[in-house]
C-alpha cells in the first residue's frame, strides 16, 4: 500500500454470515491424518502455518482435526471474495477473535468511524491488539487464496508479524498469497504443509476405501493410491464409482480420470474458473506426460508455453507441476490429464491425431524416442513408428526390456504387424527371445511396407532380414557367416544389430574349426559390445569364448570368464532365456567341475526343460547346448541322461553338417561315455526332449488335445509320449508326473 488509504464504514451495514466463521464439522468417520497433525502439534513456537494444495487435498479436513486435537482456542474464517474489501474483513476477523478473548474496543470503536486511515490508524491497532492478547489461539483462515487486493493482504501481513508466542496463524488456500515468503522461512516463523505432504498414504487409503464399504486386495488399494496420486478427493470419488457398479465390482484398474465423478468434479473445481484461452492449452497439452515451452510451442502450434506453463504452475491450483529444479518441465496430475484427454476427445477429436504426430516429431528430433514411439503410435502413423521402434529394439532387448517392446507391438493388431516390415522384425526378435516361432514373421517382414523414400531405410530392413536369418542360420554354417557378414557391410556402423552380426561371424568360424581365428574374432566383439551396450551378445561372446579355452583344458580362465557372462544376464533377468542358454550350459558345467554337484544339476534339469519348450532354436545351437550339458551330465555321473543329449545332438547335427568342430566335439564326448557303465535305474535322466516338452504342459489343465494343438502334435502322440514319461518317472498318473516333476525341477510352476 502507499501512503494513506482513506476507508468508508458503516457498522449498521454490516450483516455477518454466521457460516463464515463456523469451523468445520469433523466427522468420526474421516480418515485421522496423524503425520500432519503431530507436526502441526509440534510447530506451536512457530507463528505461521501456510497449508496450500489443490482442491480436494483434505486441506480444510487436517487443520480441522488439528484443532479438535490442540488444547488452545481456534477462531476460524472462511473467505471468499468480498472480503477483499479491508473493513469486511477486519469485521470478520474481529468476530471470530472476539470468541476467543475480547478485542480492543478502540478497533472496535475505528470500524464504527465513518471514515479514517487504514495504514496509519487500523493496522497498528490491529498489530498492538494482537500483540497483547493473553490467551493462545490459532487463527485460521480458509479459502486464502481469494484475498488479491493489497490492503487485505496488508492485513494478513500485519496479523502474521504481531501473532504473540504461542498463537499462531494459520493460511489455508489452493495457493499462498502474496507475502514474503522468503523473509518468513529465512526466520523459521513458517511451517508450511503441502500438496506432497496432504497425499495419502497406503494405510490411510485402505482405511478410506474401507470406510466407504470396500473390500480391496492390498495391490488394488495401491493402485488406486497409484492412480490418484493419493489425492483424497480423488480416492473419495474412486469409492464412490466402485461402489455405484451396477453388476460386479468394476476393475479397479480401469478407473482413471475420464470418470463421469471425477471429471465433473474437476471441470468445475479446475478447469471452469480458468480463462478460455489457458483452458485450450490445457485442453490440447493433455496428450502429453510431460511438459515444457518448446515441446507444447511445437505440439499446439503457439509461441507463449514456456510463460503460460510457468504462470499456470505459479497458481498452484492447475494440479500442474514442476519436475525439475530449471522449472523447464512439468506434469499434470495423473487424473487431471485423464479428464483433460477426455474433454479433448469430446471437444475436438480431430485435433488428437496431429498433435500426437506433432509432438511425436519433436520428441524424435529432441533425442527421446521412447517418447516419441508412443505419440507416433497414438497418431496411427504406423510406418514412423515402426522406424522408431526398430531403432530402440537392440538397446531395450539387451537391457532386459523386452515387456516394453512387447507393449508397443500390442498397440497394433497382428495384420498391422504382419504388414509393416520392422514391426515384423521387431515381433521376430521378440519370438526369439520368448522362444516362440519365428518363421511367419520373418516371411512378414520380407514383403512388409516401410519408409522408402527416407534415406537409408532400403539397408537397414534388409540388413535387419539378413541378421534374422543369420540367427535361425536355417541353411548351414557357411550360410550364416555368408548372411551375418552382409548383415554387416547393410547395417550403419553405430548400431547394435552390428555386434550381433559379429558374433555370428564368429561362431560361424568356430564351428567350421578355425579356432584360433574365432577366439580374436569374439574378442573383439565382446569389447564392442560391452562399449556398445549390447549386454546379450557380450555376455554370448564370453560364453563362447570360455567353450575355446575349456576345449583346451584351461578351465580357470574359462570359469572366470563365465561368472562375468552369468553376471551380466543375471543383472538383466536375461540369464535363463533362449539367448542365455549359450551362457546358462557353459555354468552348469564349470559348477559341476568346481563339485557343487547339486545347483549343476539344479541347473541342468532348468536348462533341458528350457530347450525341450524353445521353438526355433538354431540348431547349432541346439547341438552345442546338448553337447555341453552332456559333458555336465558325465561329471554329474548320469550316464544316461548325457546318451540321451548326445543322441539328440547327434541327431541335430545332419542338419548342419558343416559344423565340423561341433561334430568332432559331440563324437569325442559319445566316446567317453561308451566307457562308462549306464547305471541301474536311468528313470528322469533318460526323458527325452519330445517328453520333456509334454511333460511342461501336464501342471496346466489342458487336455491332450489341447496340448497337441500348442505342440503341433497329434493327441496320440502326446499322449505316447506321456505314458513313455510316466514309465521313466516311476509313475502312473498324470498328476504324480506332475508332482514329481516339479520336485525333480523338470517343471515349474
Amino acid at each position: 500500500m502507499n501512503g494513506e488509504q482513506s476507508v468508508t464504514w458503516s457498522a449498521t451495514s454490516f450483516v455477518p454470515v454466521e457460516s463464515k466463521l463456523r469451523p468445520p464439522a469433523i466427522g468420526d468417520g474421516l480418515v485421522p491424518r496423524g503425520t500432519i497433525i503431530d507436526r502441526l502439534l509440534d510447530s506451536v513456537e512457530t507463528p505461521l502455518v501456510l497449508v496450500s494444495a489443490p482442491p480436494g487435498s483434505g486441506k480444510t479436513v487436517a487443520v480441522g482435526q488439528w484443532d479438535a486435537e490442540d488444547e488452545r482456542s481456534f477462531a476460524w474464517m472462511t473467505v471468499d471474495e468480498t472480503d477483499n474489501d479491508p473493513l469486511a474483513l477486519m469485521s470478520y476477523l474481529l468476530l471470530a477473535l472476539q470468541r476467543v478473548e475480547p478485542v480492543d474496543p478502540g478497533v472496535l470503536a475505528f470500524l464504527s468511524a465513518s471514515q479514517g486511515s487504514l495504514t496509519d490508524v487500523l493496522l497498528p491497532r490491529l498489530g498492538h491488539m494482537l500483540a497483547s492478547r493473553n490467551k493462545p489461539f490459532v487463527l485460521v483462515l480458509d479459502d486464502v487464496h481469494t484475498l488479491t487486493s493489497a490492503a487485505t493482504l496488508a492485513i494478513v501481513s500485519t496479523i502474521s508479524d504481531n501473532i504473540p508466542p504461542g498463537s499462531q496463524l494459520a493460511l489455508v488456500g489452493r495457493m499462498a498469497p502474496p507475502l514474503d515468503w522468503s523473509r518468513l522461512r529465512a526466520k523459521r516463523r513458517l511451517v508450511e504443509v503441502d500438496t506432497a505432504q496432504l497425499r495419502f498414504s497406503f494405510a490411510e487409503a485402505q482405511a478410506l476405501l474401507e470406510g466407504a464399504g470396500l473390500q480391496l486386495e492390498p495391490h488394488e488399494v495401491q493402485t488406486l493410491v497409484d492412480k490418484t496420486e493419493g489425492w483424497a478427493a480423488g480416492l473419495y470419488l474412486a469409492s464412490l464409482s466402485l461402489s455405484a457398479a451396477a453388476v460386479q465390482r468394476r476393475s479397479v484398474d480401469a478407473f482413471f480420470g475420464g470418470e463421469s465423478r471425477i471429471a465433473a468434479y474437476l471441470r468445475d473445481e479446475l478447469l471452469a474458473p480458468v480463462d478460455p484461452d489457458d483452458q485450450s492449452f490445457l485442453i490440447r497439452s493433455s496428450i502429453l506426460d510431460q511438459l515444457s515451452g518448446p515441446l507444447c510451442d511445437a505440439t499446439l502450434g503457439v509461441t507463449d508455453s514456456d510463460a503460460r506453463l510457468r504462470r499456470l504452475a505459479a497458481t498452484n491450483n492447475m494440479l500442474l507441476m514442476r519436475i525439475d529444479r530449471e522449472g523447464r518441465w512439468y506434469r499434470f496430475h495423473r487424473l487431471f490429464a485423464d479428464a483433460l484427454t477426455a474433454e479433448l476427445n469430446r471437444q475436438e477429436p480431430h485435433l488428437v491425431a496431429r498433435l500426437h504426430s506433432a509432438a511425436s516429431r519433436w520428441l524424435e528430433t529432441h533425442s527421446e524416442p521412447e517418447r516419441a514411439i508412443g505419440h507416433a503410435i497414438a497418431a496411427r502413423e504406423a510406418n514412423r513408428a515402426a522406424r522408431l521402434i526398430w531403432g530402440e529394439v537392440p538397446a531395450l532387448l539387451a537391457s532386459g526390456r523386452t515387456s516394453t517392446v512387447e507393449r508397443w507391438l500390442d498397440s497394433f493388431t497382428s495384420r498391422e504387424v504382419a504388414a509393416h516390415a520392422k514391426l515384423s522384425l521387431t515381433a521376430g526378435w521378440c519370438a526369439i527371445l520368448r522362444g516362440r516361432p519365428v518363421d511367419h514373421w520373418l516371411s512378414a517382414a520380407g514383403r512388409g511396407l516401410y519408409e522408402a523414400d527416407r534415406k537409408g531405410e532400403a539397408e537397414s530392413v534388409m540388413g535387419g532380414l539378413t541378421l534374422l536369418r543369420a540367427v535361425l542360420a536355417r541353411n548351414g554354417i557357411v550360410q550364416m557367416a555368408a548372411d551375418a557378414q552382409l548383415a554387416a557391410r547393410l547395417l550403419s556402423p553405430d548400431e547394435l544389430w552390428l555386434c550381433h552380426a559379429g558374433y555370428l561371424d564368429a561362431v560361424a568360424t568356430m564351428l567350421t574349426d578355425h579356432l584360433s581365428e574365432a577366439d580374436a574374432q569374439l574378442q573383439s566383439v565382446g569389447h564392442l559390445a560391452e562399449t556398445l551396450g549390447a549386454h546379450v551378445t557380450h555376455a554370448q561372446a564370453m560364453a563362447q569364448r570360455a567353450l575355446l579355452l575349456i576345449s583346451r583344458n584351461e578351465w580357470g580362465p574359462a570359469q572366470a570368464l563365465v561368472s562375468a557372462a552369468v553376471a551380466v544376464l543375471r543383472d538383466r533377468d536375461l540369464y535363463m532365456t533362449p539367448p542365455g542358454l549359450p551362457v546358462a550350459v557353459l555354468d552348469a558345467l564349470v559348477t559341476a567341475r568346481a563339485g557343487q554337484h547339486h545347483p549343476a544339476l539344479s541347473n541342468a534339469r532348468r536348462i533341458i526343460s528350457l530347450l525341450a519348450v524353445t521353438a526355433d532354436f538354431p540348431t547349432w545351437n541346439g547341438v552345442q547346448s546338448r553337447y555341453v550339458l552332456a559333458r555336465t551330465q558325465l561329471i554329474l555321473g548320469d550316464t544316461a541322461a548325457a546318451r540321451v543329449l548326445l543322441s539328440e545332438a547327434t541327431a541335430l547335427l545332419s542338419e548342419v553338417p558343416d559344423a565340423v568342430w561341433l561334430s568332432d566335439a559331440v563324437n569325442q564326448t559319445w566316446r567317453q561315455a561308451e566307457r562308462l557303465p549306464l547305471g541301474v535305474d536311468a528313470g528322469a535322466s533318460a526323458l527325452t526332449s519330445a517328453e520333456l516338452r509334454v511333460l511342461q504342459y501336464l501342471p496346466t489343465h489342458l487336455s491332450f488335445e489341447q496340448i497337441g494343438r500348442e505342440l503341433y502334435i497329434s493327441r496320440n502322440t502326446v499322449k505316447t509320449q506321456a505314458i513313455a514319461a510316466y514309465r521313466k518317472l516311476g509313475v502312473t498318473s498324470r498328476a504324480e508326473a506332475v508332482e514329481l516333476a516339479l520336485m525333480l525341477g523338470l517343471v515349474t510352476k
